[in-house]
């Protein structure tokens, strides 16, 4: 069984590597990755895409007693691939067709509530109709493609409506002791993954607006991030619990020490933008810092001389 998630990394990793096949002229390394990178996307819209209903699977084939239909989370990595391809120039017409209707399905995910803008985990039956979970994290992925597509595109609406889902991800954070909550109905940890991207979300809406109280919360995030789930070793743990006496009196509690790559990779992201927006030189220190321990601890060399990052060390 082919699942999306596992294949989508690899199309990712390719476009971080080349353009789109026929787009651009490079070394035999480039183009090759390029040529790759479309081919697999090209393959992803065929066999898990269905355009007419908007509905993208999430395994192949597909089994009725699994999870059929992919969560926000797989569904945002989709459109992160289309805008990636369209962004280095492979605007082909079959890509954007793609994007923009992958744009217009993310409606299915729109939660049905009235005081945020907010994106559930599950599809609804129909546009607005999401019930179930929302994610502090999956919202804040959604708020990053809707800017992504504000940048592409041009349409004011995208820049609006990150702004709206971004307050739903800042409605998230614990003004008693910091950080950000995985999930909004169950408050029990606030975790490196809704956090250190987040600050990338607010730091790029800082420099769209200009509004100096998103550069403000990035910093502040970020703060919370390297003081409390940075391992010495400058890789991050996974969460932090939150701890509650009889008084309803909030304390930080146990530390999830399992160490993902991808949260360490973010906060690499996340010290890198804030260095762009600032020019503060400890953040690029920082950055270069997250990004070795990362390389020792999670990279290893293949007999072919090829490196490869593990998801725990």
């Amino acid at each position: 069984m082919k699942k999306l998630s596992v294949i989508l990394g690899a199309v990712l990793c390719l476009l971080a590597l080349g353009g789109c096949a026929g787009k651009f002229s490079g070394d035999e390394t480039f183009v090759k990755n390029a040529d790759r990178a479309y081919e697999l996307s090209s393959l992803i819209v065929e066999d898990y895409w269905e355009s007419v209903s908007e509905v993208l699977t999430y395994n192949i084939p597909r089994d009725p007693e699994q999870q059929d239909i992919a969560f926000a989370w797989p569904y945002m990595q989709t459109l992160s691939m289309c805008h990636r391809l369209l962004s280095l120039g492979g605007d082909t017409d079959d890509v954007r067709q793609t994007y923009g209707q992958l744009l217009d399905g993310l409606e299915y995910y729109r939660g049905m509530r009235f005081d945020y803008l907010a994106y559930c985990s599950v599809r609804g039956y129909d546009v607005g109709t999401a019930a179930g979970d929302f994610f502090y994290d999956d919202n804040l992925w959604v708020a990053l493609e809707l800017l992504n597509a504000y940048e592409l595109l041009g349409d004011d609406e995208y820049l609006e409506k990150a702004e709206s889902v971004a307050e739903f991800v800042r409605s998230g954070w614990d003004e008693d002791i910091g950080g950000i909550y995985w999930q909004e109905n169950e408050k029990f940890t606030r975790n490196t993954c809704s956090n250190a991207p987040s600050v990338v979300l607010f730091v790029r809406l800082y420099g769209h607006t200009e509004k100096e109280e998103y550069l403000q919360f990035a910093r502040d995030i970020y703060s919370f991030v390297y003081n409390n789930l940075r391992d010495t070793d400058n890789t991050m743990w996974d969460s932090i619990a939150v701890e509650r006496d009889s008084d309803g009196n909030k304390s930080n509690g146990a530390i999830n020490t399992t160490k993902w790559s991808y949260n360490t990779g973010m906060m690499i992201s996340a010290a890198v933008h804030l260095y762009d927006a600032t020019a503060e030189e400890r953040y690029l220190n920082q950055a270069k810092r997250f990004a070795q321990a990362g390389f020792e601890t999670f990279a290893t060399q293949t007999s072919a001389g090829v490196y490869e990052f593990t998801d725990v060390p």
